[in-house]
């Protein structure tokens, strides 16, 4: 099967990525039971709003998902089937979250595209309409501002580098307090080398690609702000559509790592849909659960579904 012959979930009216350093936004945050919009659920939306860079309002809230909240998440996040037993439906939640933000809003979050999926589709579920707005991931541009600095870019690696207090992370409204210090100092850093928005965006242009030897691939040319770039892919299970030799290619072609072992290498752990789905139900593989445990032991690594993997990488045809 080509690559052209897999698919993902098409949200045709989603907002664009943009590289901008807006004044006035909306800060988000999702805590979730996983990566997947598919088979994984909302039980937190946090958001500051800022406006002229000061914080005027904030939203936060718990929610009861349908399934239980299983033992790693709950020590992932802090947030127990207890927290939530009261707490109400996403239906109800994400109708409050959008009274809080005007369609015209920037959204702005650290990895926001996995929030914005979530977001969109729950909206979507809820009540058939589309989240539009416009987005920016403050991941994406810390990776060109602290390129040669740090050696991973998960959101606590980052408020360490900026001895940013971390206790309480990991829920939606501290990860957004975090988000946003480390969004201002980035942009400084950023606006301190190219003096303005326009020489940031020609000189990331320039600086956007490396030509390598060392990677397996007819590719010549690697996007080191790809998600996937020098990141190691594990893959288990059967997916759906890709063979796996092709999956691993895919990586290869980005600039990306295969192996076939989770190990303390690990970045990613890529499962097939079908299998992906009886995770909701508590069957864990022991791949799963050795890649739980590194990364409640802090690695960065995420245990994620064909579809994600697909999403990162771009892959996109209307076939499911």
């Amino acid at each position: 099967m080509s690559n052209q012959d897999a698919g993902r979930v098409i949200r045709e009216k989603k907002g664009l990525s943009l590289l901008e350093f807006p004044k006035d936004y909306i800060l988000i945050d999702l805590e979730t039971t996983g990566l997947s919009p598919i088979y994984n659920e909302i039980i937190e939306i946090s958001a500051l709003k800022i406006k002229d860079g000061e914080v005027i309002d904030t939203f936060s809230e718990l929610i009861k998902p349908k399934y239980e909240i299983d033992g790693f998440i709950a020590k992932l996040t802090g947030i127990t089937n207890e927290m939530v037993r009261n707490s109400r439906e996403v239906k109800e939640v994400i109708s409050d979250f959008m009274n809080f933000i005007n369609k015209d809003d920037i959204l702005v979050g650290y990895n926001v595209n996995f929030d914005i999926n979530f977001l969109y589709d729950n909206l979507l579920r809820a009540s058939n309409k589309f989240l539009e707005n416009n987005f920016v991931d403050i991941m994406r541009i810390a990776k060109y501002a602290l390129k040669d600095k740090v050696d991973s870019f998960r959101l606590k690696k980052l408020a360490n580098y900026y001895e940013i207090d971390t206790n309480g992370m990991h829920r939606g409204e501290k990860d957004c307090q975090v988000s946003k210090i480390i969004f201002e100092k980035v942009q400084e850093l950023i606006l301190d080398k190219h003096q303005t928005h326009e020489n940031f965006l020609e000189a990331r242009k320039k600086a956007q690609y490396l030509n390598s030897k060392d990677i397996v691939s007819e590719n010549k040319e690697f996007d080191l702000s790809h998600q996937g770039y020098n990141k190691q892919f594990v893959f288990t299970g059967t997916l759906t559509r890709l063979t796996r030799k092709d999956a691993m290619q895919l990586v290869v072609d980005f600039g990306g790592k295969v192996n076939g072992g989770v190990n303390k290498e690990t970045n990613f752990l890529v499962m097939g849909d079908l299998d992906y789905s009886k995770t909701v139900t508590g069957e864990k593989s022991s791949k799963i659960i050795k890649a739980e445990t590194l990364k409640l032991k802090g690695q960065d690594i995420e245990i994620i579904p064909e579809e994600v993997f697909y999403d990162i990488f771009e892959i996109i045809t209307t076939g499911q």
